[in-house]
């Protein structure tokens, strides 16, 4: 499992994912919805570390326009194309294989929301 599924045979079978991530949601939405899904794939998407991950994103050209509904947007199509579902109130992924290989993919390096603070 290690080695075909997450390793480079592995990543060349799986990497349509991120790929549609890019063309599903472009490059204003496509680094929040990346840290989002590596957050949920170390652990669990909370409402607070999302809320926490969205801080570094402005919704666009006004910084200061709302994120939230920005959030919501993101999350909502994560949702509806299966990457993740809700579990109580947090966020999880729907399928454990892609789970760990985006964990492998780009777990190394990401700090979690709850480091991010203070």
């Amino acid at each position: 499992y290690r080695t075909r599924m997450l390793g480079p045979r592995g990543h060349a079978e799986l990497s349509h994912f991120e790929e549609r991530l890019r063309s599903v949601l472009g490059p204003r939405m496509q680094p929040l919805a990346i840290e989002l899904l590596t957050e949920a794939a170390l652990d669990r998407l909370s409402s607070e570390a999302a809320a926490v991950l969205v801080e570094d994103y402005p919704p666009g050209a006004d910084p200061g326009q709302e994120r939230m509904p920005f959030l919501r947007e993101v999350l909502g199509i994560l949702e509806h194309d299966g990457y993740l579902h809700l579990e109580g109130t947090d966020y999880v992924f729907t399928s454990s294989l892609i789970r760990d290989w985006w964990r492998a993919r780009f777990g190394f390096g990401f700090i979690p929301a709850a480091k991010r603070r203070g």
